[in-house]
């Protein structure tokens, strides 16, 4: 079980990521709608699908399962796993960005055509 201080380390970070992210949704045409969902409840949708936070109704039930199976029934489902997607789109963009980066500076050394 998580301690506090972990949950508490967690829910800084996802507000860093979305607060670093949020200019970038709007320039991807996110509707002010789901960024301002995201802005009220980003902390409460991780909590509940890491188990952080316990759910209290059936709702909150049916948005784990539905997270679990990438099902979008409502605004909040949607606007969570898009969310989810654009970060995990920005996470592959940028191990590409890198490997093409190690790749271009190893062409560049001036031994690299001795081999």
């Amino acid at each position: 079980m998580k301690t506090n201080k972990d949950i508490l380390i967690q829910e800084k970070y996802i507000r860093t990521s979305f607060k670093d992210s949020e200019e970038e949704l709007r320039k991807n045409k996110w509707s002010e709608i789901k960024i301002n969902l995201l802005k009220k409840h980003l902390g409460f949708y991780f909590g509940l699908i890491n188990g952080n936070v316990s759910a209290k109704t059936n709702k909150h039930l049916e948005f784990i399962e539905n997270i679990k199976n990438k099902k979008k029934t409502n605004i909040h489902e949607e606007t969570y796993l898009d969310f989810c997607n654009f970060l995990n789109n920005k996470r592959l963009n940028n191990t590409k960005k890198r490997k093409d980066e190690l790749l271009y500076t190893i062409d560049e050394l001036p031994h690299y055509h001795d081999f």
